[in-house]
Parts: structure tokens; sequence; C-alpha cells
């Protein structure tokens, strides 16, 4: 499940490319149907390298379609309140983790491991039903005013325009000074002294006609003199050259999110937090344990964080709602909230003390989980929030890669976890900071 994760945040700049292209509605689905079937298909599995690819790369593909796009969908219906909206929208995940782990341990038991990732592979697959209902904002609709200029603009346009059609018909009765230029599928006429045609037959345009407003995709030419029409027909290499050059501009539009300061101190506090967060999950029953907290208990201390999980969901868009605190706001608190909590990670010896940090780290860390998605929209907009918020996934995604070596690191060479949790109160406090 670990490699799960890291593909999960790995895939969100492939998943927001695709937004270019594709509907978040059909990228979410095709997510679902991939997590589905890779689940379903370890049911035939032989070895241990197959599940490994089945659930640690395409299960955690799959389910990083679905989740890198729908906190962007969530903020792009919501303008108001998209705090309270991605907090509802997140609980979901919270409130499956109460009764997943009791139904999967039930379909173990009963029909063996294989079997359970079977029907695991089908429940999932009922995602369908959500997601083919999703829809995207609809465009708002201009003012009176501008409707209006701009509709009296087309028809001066059309004016001038006529149809390459109706334009080849009527060209051998019309005047031998009179040609007319099909650019992609648009026929425009202009006098022979606007334009000057070379013994070659190339074409040479008048100053005032404007070169941008030609299609990329090529042009011909029809002339009426001598009763001949040339055509020049379409270059397929303009097409591909024009293709390169539109891909080779997103993409460096793209990497230039990358230099924004908003999008720069967001990713590093994403980071952050969610390297605690996964880590803190990971480590609580185990350090518990070290510290003389019974098993049954230390395990209970994750259906503690739960609780707390699903509490906090509404908090943050209720303080932006009674303007009581900004989203910013919100987020640095909660960073400099979990430094100090880690802190006193290390000094905790007791049942009773394990339980109060695990439930005040799960208020804190419910409410920040969601929180990325919203500043990115609210500082770069709903477009480039897109774009952004996957790399920063991808970006979490790498971050992942070293958790166990950090972990291993502290437990194997200091024999405690008390360095870790030093270690990430610092990097806690240092990215509210900045």
């Amino acid at each position: 499940m670990s490699l799960a994760s890291v593909c999960l945040c790995m895939i969100g700049p492939l998943a927001s490319t695709l937004t270019r292209v594709l509907s978040i509605r059909v990228i979410v689905t095709v997510g679902i149907f991939i997590s589905s079937l890779s689940t379903a298909l370890c049911y035939f599995a032989a070895d241990v390298t197959t599940i490994l690819i089945l659930i640690g790369a395409l299960y955690g593909a799959g389910v990083g379609l679905t989740c890198t796009l729908t906190p962007i969908l969530v903020n792009h219906h919501f303008e108001q309140h998209r705090s309270i909206a991605c907090g509802l929208a997140y609980s979901g995940s919270t409130v499956g983790s109460f009764f997943w782990p009791t139904l999967l341990q039930y379909l173990i038991v009963e029909y063996g491991l294989q079997g359970c990732l079977l029907i695991y592979g089908a429940i999932t697959l009922h995602g369908v039903f959500g997601s083919i209902v999703l829809q995207s904002v609809p465009e708002r609709q201009e003012p009176d005013d501008a409707h209006l200029e701009k509709n009296h603009e087309t028809e001066k346009l059309d004016e001038g325009q006529v149809t390459c059609k109706s334009r080849m018909r009527s060209s051998a009765s019309e005047s031998e000074n009179i040609c007319g230029v099909s650019v992609s599928g648009l026929c425009m006429v202009s006098s022979e002294s606007d334009l000057h045609v070379s013994r070659h037959g190339s074409l040479t345009h008048d100053p005032r006609v404007q070169r941008d407003s030609c299609s990329e995709k090529g042009y011909s030419l029809l002339s009426t003199g001598h009763g001949s029409i040339p055509v020049i027909e379409e270059v397929e290499e303009n097409t591909k050259t024009s293709m390169c050059s539109k891909a080779l501009r997103i993409i460096l539009h793209d990497l230039r999110i990358s230099r924004n300061r908003y999008f720069i101190l967001v990713t590093i506090s994403a980071v952050s937090y969610f390297f605690v967060f996964a880590t803190f999950i990971i480590v609580i029953p185990d350090y518990a344990t070290d510290s003389g907290i019974l098993r049954e208990d230390a395990v209970f201390l994750l259906s503690v964080f739960g609780m707390a999980d699903l509490i906090s969901k509404p908090i943050p868009g209720i303080l932006t709602y009674k303007k009581v605190m900004t989203n910013k706001n919100i987020f640095i608190s909660g960073g400099y909230i979990t430094g100090f909590l880690m802190l006193a990670m290390p000094h905790l010896h007791s049942h009773v003390s394990f339980v109060a940090m695990t439930f005040l780290y799960g208020l804190v860390a419910g409410g920040l989980i969601f929180m990325s998605p919203v500043l990115l929209t609210e500082f770069l907009g709903i477009e480039e929030a897109t774009v952004a918020f996957g790399m920063s996934n991808f970006l979490i995604g790498v971050a992942s890669l070293f958790r166990p070596l950090i972990i291993g690191y502290f437990k194997d060479n200091w024999h405690s976890y008390n360095g870790l949790f030093y270690t990430m109160a610092a990097a806690c406090l240092l990215q509210s900071s900045i």
C-alpha cells in the first residue's frame, strides 16, 4: 500500500494534463475502472510480484486519477464556501475507514485473500455511479450589452465573408480581378490590388491582411484569372509543427507555475503536512507499544484518530464562514499546532496521554488535509490550480519515497521514534514560519 500511495500522488501531473483533452467526469470514471479492475485481477494472481504491480502501481494510479481532480471540481462549484464543501467531500474517506477494516477482515475469513480482493474490486466499481453525474460548471453568461456588441461584430464580419462553395459556383461569372482565398473552410473576398500572385503561384498578402487571422492548418488559393483555379494543398508538416509548438507552449506554461511563490509555499506546507500525517499513522501503534501500552490499546489509537479526523472536517469551513480566520491563517496555525504536538510526543507514557494527544492531532490533521487545493484555487485561480495541484501531489509522492528510509533510520539507529518526532516538529514549525 505504500507503493500505491506513492503512485496515487505521482500520477497527479498526468491527471492534470488529461483535463486539456478530457472532461473530469471521464478521467474520474476511467480511474475508478482502473482501480476496480486491478483489484479484481488479483484473484488470478499467482505470486507476490503480480499483486505488487496490480495493487501497488495500477490501483494507486487509478485512485490518483480519481482523487486528484475531484477536489478541484468541488472548488470550481463552490466559490464562497470551498472549505465547507471540501470538508464534507473528504469526510467520505474517513467514514469508510470505520467499517472497511472490519468488512475486509470478514471477507478474508470467509472467502480468503483472493476472494476478498475480487469482492473489493466489485464494490469499488460502484463509484462509477457517482462519477457519471459529475458536471463541470457551465460558462457564465455574458452581459446583455456585451452580447449585443458581439452579435453586431459578427454581423459585420459576415458581410465580408462568403462560403467557399458559393464562391466556386460563381467564380466563372465574376470579374477577373476578383479572387477567393479559402482559409480552413472560411472564404474571404478581396480585390486583386490587395493580393499579389507571383509567377510561381505564391501568395503575397497586403500588409492590411493579418497573418494571425489564418488557420495554421494550411490554405488554398482560388483564382479566376484566365479561367484557371490553381490550388495549394494543405501541408501536413505545418500541422505537425503547429501541434508540437502548441504542446511546447503548454508545457512551458505549466512549468512556469512551479516558480509561483504561492505555489511554492503551499506545496512546501503540503509536503510537510502529508509526510507527518502518514508517518504518524504508521508509527503511533508501534511507538505506544514501545512505551508500555498494551497492543490492543495501541491499535485503538487509530480509531481515536479516525473519530477526531471526522469531527474536524467542517471546522475550517465554519471558521472561514464566520470570518474568524482565513484559509491561509488556518493552514499556518495548523502547522504550528502540529509542530508543538510532535514536540510533546516523546514525553508521553500513559494510555490516557496517548489517547488525548492522538485525538488532538486528529482534530488538527483532519482540518488540514483538504486545505491545499482550496488555497491553490484561491491564489492561482481554478484553471492553474488544476495543474498546480497535480504538480504538488507529485512532489508529495516523491517525498513519500523517502518515508520508509527515514523511519527505519531512527528506529534502527536510535532504537526509538523520539528523534523522528523532533524532526517532524522542526519541519512543521519551519514551514509555517516561512
